[in-house]
């Protein structure tokens, strides 16, 4: 059609030609060289047959299947097998098409009338299925041609991800949770809880300036974007020797200056109690326990129950127990961890406490993980943090890929069985028969004609007459006479008709039978000798019979009998056929002995016939519900690729007996496929959820053409000497300074509470109700739907939440097998 969608005057003359079962048929050439079968108990030979030394085994075949008496037929139809299999018509070995089609349904056998013309008449017929469709139907067939490209699009995306999944991520992947939360999970395992805190935090820390975490001058950035700058912090930053001009500056852009820096850190940590919440009442800060300002520049002020489950990754120059990425935690029994103050924070140490410099740095650095992380708005972030769900429980985590290994390798010869490349399915696949393209008939036929032999078409001919022996009958006209005086009938032979002309006579050369006659008569026979295919209904047969002598009359009846072909007749033929197909092997094993180059040409040839048969016949198995000749068709896997393909639907619907709940119910948990099946709606759900915040997950698996770098907001890196064990270690690249341990400053009474606290003659001013209209409430506490919103469902859906305790307790159980390595 058009690109509007209008029909145009080709596309009418198609269709035109179409609804009235016209414009489509069989290739042409194709036909030309296979034949047409158009029924199992019919063949039109073509070239490749006709003009070749098959013609009289193909007929021999067939009569063969005929032939009751026959107990040899196996053997028949696997004339050199064993040798070149063309030059017998058997089955390639390569056409693996078998009873069942593990664990598919039942498939077509090479038995019975489907053999009865050889095995290349299996492909015409094949194309006779393909495009003869209930009667022809042209709406039928197209049907099943738009079915086989759904089929081929829905297995080839399954296929392609299969065959790519063995690499995926490999040196890259670190854990299934950092895949399915976009690396948020190697912040903290924690998810809710901390995702709990960043929303207490409101807007008080600024994601755009994640990178550079722990500089003061971000932080007055983020008060002036808040409207935040109080009279009483603009009185704390005066006292600290600053002007309207160096604020305009630093606000404006400007770097400040380490001096600077360092004033401004001063000057925020004398900003406290009441003063303090004066400022972070603009930001819908309602973190608790902050006691000065300067606290919003450290993380363990700014997640107070969170904090001991954050992370930082350390990257893996070489595959290791955690993959690409070891995890250490900023904080061990309240403290800086050694890994977190040897490793970062040298340029903030300049500014800041030896510690504080260190785990800002480090915070940084894991923040750093998540793509776009920077672009991103951290009230909408926190809700989609909270809501975030982890797969840990469910022992999916990989190894150094994500995909399971075991279960992608069981599974990829069950799906890719197409003839494309590592098993994807082609239109050829569906239709190669009809189309001609898959089969080289051309040279196939040039193969048979330049090894077949003078001798084995005799031997092919020599064998249909003993397969077709049948000894012809006559009957005897005759006079009848009565004698008055004996009152004694007498007989006289006066002709003979031919009832039945039997088959086989001629064979090694043999006459023409004799016929003899009750009353001592005689008589001559013809016998067809020409086997050329307009004059094979005649060959071996008797043609005409012709009295030589009436004989005398007789008192009895005359009766005549042909004398029988050549053979001890039936059950004894099969010890003659056998002899003939032994013949046969025998000279076909000559052939491939005298022609060793051209014979392994056409064996390999006639493979990838019997491969390509197979594939298509497997394929229109597979992906077509109503093939005609798969009367046993009941299910195939495009119903299993649906699923997945649906289940994107099914995961965020987790209301009461939904989908969710009725999919974790019936899953077998003791399985990692099961597992991962509730895993995979996690992970949509989580899709959803960052898709709210701008982040998104890097977990498409495909065959990539160029292959870069996972695009994250990570610091540059290098090598160092970690100074513990001696081991060279990938560290962020960071401007090393003199340490400069500047004391904080409180500057008022210590026991001012924090915001909200217990105690606080501010508390309830900023203990914000969010539906009250007022101006400083986040706009987003409603940004994640019910349908997954994890305290929403978590009645309903099994729960991913983990604990801080168990948030430590899985960082520590991943490393403890190479912490004593490394640490």
């Amino acid at each position: 059609m058009s690109l509007t969608g209008k029909y145009s005057p080709l596309n009418l003359n198609s269709l035109g030609s179409f609804v009235q079962n016209q414009g489509l048929r069989i290739n042409a050439n194709a036909e030309l060289h296979m034949g047409t079968s158009t029924a199992l108990s019919t063949h039109v030979m073509g070239t490749t047959t006709l003009n070749t030394v098959l013609r009289m085994l193909v007929h021999s075949i067939r009569s063969g299947f005929l032939q009751t008496n026959l107990t040899c037929y196996d053997t028949l139809i696997s004339i050199g097998s064993q040798s070149i299999p063309a030059l017998g018509d058997s089955k390639p070995p390569q056409y693996l098409r078998s009873t069942t089609l593990a664990p598919y349904p039942s498939a077509v056998p090479y038995t019975g009338e489907y053999t009865s013309y050889g095995w290349l008449r299996t492909i015409p017929l094949q194309a006779h299925y393909e495009f003869y469709i209930n009667n022809g139907s042209y709406s039928d067939f197209l049907h099943t041609f738009n079915m086989a490209h759904g089929f081929i699009g829905q297995s080839n995306k399954a296929i392609d991800a299969m065959n790519a999944a063995d690499t995926y991520l490999d040196g890259t992947y670190s854990n299934m949770n950092d895949l399915i939360t976009a690396d948020l999970a190697g912040v903290s395992l924690a998810l809710f809880f901390w995702g709990q805190d960043l929303i207490a935090l409101g807007r008080a820390l600024d994601l755009g300036t994640i990178d550079t975490y722990g500089r003061p001058s971000n932080l007055l950035k983020t008060l002036y974007k808040n409207k935040a700058l109080t009279k009483a912090v603009n009185l704390a930053l005066l006292a600290a020797g600053f002007s309207s001009d160096d604020m305009d500056y630093i606000i404006g852009g400007e770097e400040a200056t380490v001096e600077q820096q360092k004033k401004l850190y001063g000057a925020f940590s004398i900003v406290m109690g009441v003063d303090l919440v004066d400022a972070l009442i603009p930001m819908n800060c309602q973190t608790k326990g902050l006691g000065t300002l300067a606290d919003l520049l450290n993380p363990k002020m700014l997640f107070p129950t969170s904090y001991t489950t954050l992370t930082v990754p350390e990257y893996n120059a070489t595959a290791g127990p955690t993959n690409s990425k070891t995890y250490y935690l900023l904080y061990t029994g309240g403290e800086v961890t050694s890994q977190v103050l040897n490793n970062y924070g040298e340029q903030l140490k300049t500014i800041l406490p030896a510690t504080l410099a260190a785990s800002c740095a480090a915070f940084s650095a894991t923040m750093l993980q998540v793509k776009n992380i920077k672009s991103m708005d951290i009230e909408r972030f926190s809700q989609v943090v909270r809501n975030l769900e982890t797969v840990s429980d469910l022992g999916v985590n990989g190894t150094n890929v994500p995909t399971n290994q075991d279960i992608r390798t069981s599974a990829l010869p069950l799906i890719a069985l197409g003839s494309g490349t590592k098993g994807r399915y082609t239109t050829c696949d569906f239709f190669g028969a009809m189309s001609g393209l898959t089969y080289d008939w051309n040279v196939l036929s040039g193969y048979l004609t330049s090894l077949g032999t003078t001798t084995l078409y005799h031997i092919y001919r020599e064998l249909y007459l003993a397969i077709t022996w049948e000894q012809a009958t006559v009957s005897v006209q005759y006079s009848t006479r009565l004698d008055a005086e004996t009152n004694i009938y007498y007989y006289s032979v006066t002709g003979l008709t031919l009832t039945d002309p039997g088959g086989g006579y001629g064979r090694s050369n043999t006459d023409a039978p004799t016929i003899s006659i009750s009353n001592g008569g005689g008589a001559v026979t013809t016998i067809g000798v020409n086997e050329s295919e307009g004059t094979l209904i005649t060959f071996g047969k008797v043609t005409s019979v012709t009295l030589s002598s009436a004989g005398p009359e007789s008192l009895t009846i005359p009766t005549a009998i042909v004398l029988p072909p050549p053979g001890p007749g039936w059950p004894g033929m099969n010890d003659v056929v056998l002899t003939y197909i032994s013949q046969a092997n025998g000279e076909i094993v000559a052939i491939a002995t005298n022609n060793p180059a051209t014979t392994i040409a056409l064996n390999k040839l006639y493979n990838v016939f019997g491969n390509h048969l197979t594939l298509e016949q497997n394929a229109r198995s597979l992906g077509l519900r109503a093939e005609k000749f798969l009367p046993d068709l009941s299910t195939v896997v495009t119903e299993i690729y649906g699923f997945m393909e649906s289940l994107n639907g099914y995961a965020v619907q987790t209301e009461k007996w939904g989908p969710v709940q009725n999919l974790e119910a019936i899953t077998d948990t003791d399985t990692v496929g099961g597992n991962s099946m509730i895993g995979s709606m996690r992970e949509v759900r989580n899709a959803q959820r960052l898709g709210l915040t701008g982040a998104e997950q890097d977990n498409e698996v495909g065959i990539e053409q160029l292959i870069l770098p996972r695009v994250n907001g990570a610091v540059p890196t290098t090598t160092s000497i970690d100074p513990i064990t001696g081991n060279t270690i990938i560290v962020p690249i960071v401007t090393t300074g003199t340490i400069v341990n500047i004391p904080i400053n409180t500057g008022g009474a210590s026991t001012a509470e924090s915001p909200g606290g217990a105690g606080s003659a501010t508390g309830s001013t900023t203990s914000v109700n969010p539906n009250a209209g007022n101006s400083n409430t986040s706009p987003w506490t409603t940004l994640v739907p019910n349908s997954i919103d994890i305290i929403s469902i978590t009645p309903i859906v099994k729960p991913s939440i983990l604990t801080p305790a168990q948030a430590i307790e899985d960082v520590i159980l991943c490393n403890c097998d190479c912490w004593d390595n490394i640490v």
